[in-house]
Formats: structure tokens, sequence, C-alpha cells
């Protein structure tokens, strides 16, 4: 049993139901990868989102990835070592990703950063029209 699993069984039991798990936030910088970039892609057809998609999840430099309104498609975040591995990404994502354009931007340094939401209230979602 891994050595986290003793702590997810009890939060399992006693956390509310909008908790969907506990993780460590591992400062990128720390773990060798503090370039930090913001990608915002878009993909030739969207025939071509499953494709894409999986090979987001095969990246270990993408930490985050949304499907975006927009003129782009995608809006994807990877911690890089360097701007080779960063442009390996991106040459990985136009190869084999179905990629037609991408937008890249370094993060000078990162401002907020959040977990996620935080639940509102009681945790219940709000009802339409109320």
């Amino acid at each position: 049993m891994p050595l986290a699993a003793p702590v997810t069984i009890a939060l399992r039991s006693t956390a509310p139901a909008y908790v969907a798990g506990v993780r460590a936030r591992v400062d990128p910088e720390a773990a060798g990868r503090g370039l930090i970039a913001v990608i915002d892609v878009r993909i030739a057809s969207p025939t071509d989102a499953k494709r894409f998609e999986r090979l987001l999840r095969a990246q270990e430099t993408v930490t985050d990835a949304a499907h975006v309104t927009g003129r782009f498609d995608y809006q994807v975040r990877a911690a890089c070592r360097d701007a080779v591995e960063l442009d390996a990404l991106i040459q990985a994502l136009k190869t084999n990703g179905g990629v037609i354009e991408t937008d890249t931007r370094i993060a000078l340094r990162t401002v907020l950063r959040r977990p996620g939401p935080l639940p509102s209230g009681n945790g219940t979602r709000p009802r339409p029209g109320r």
C-alpha cells in the first residue's frame, strides 16, 4: 500500500462530497522545471480533439490544459526545464496532435495559483433561477 493510502482512506470517510482528492503542490523551479509556458493551441479539426488530448496526457511537462472558447481551441500550461524542452513539446503537439497553430507566452512570475475553486455556502451548487 502506498504511503499516502492511510491518509486517502481517512479523508474519503470525512471529506465533504465536493473534495475530489488531495495532492502535493510541487514547486516547478525546485523540481528543475522553472520555465513556465502558457500555450494557446488551435487544432486542425474537431476530429483531432481526442488524439490531441491523449497526447497532452502523455506529456510530463504539461501541468494543466483546458478546452476553451475563442480563436484557439485549448490553453495548455507547461513546466519545462528550458527552451529546448519547450520547443520539443510544441513540435510534438504540431507533429502528433493535429495542431495547426500555437501562440506561446513565457510566464515571468506566477502571481496567484490556486488548486481549485473554493466551495460557496454549504458546498451545494446554486440552482438556476435562484
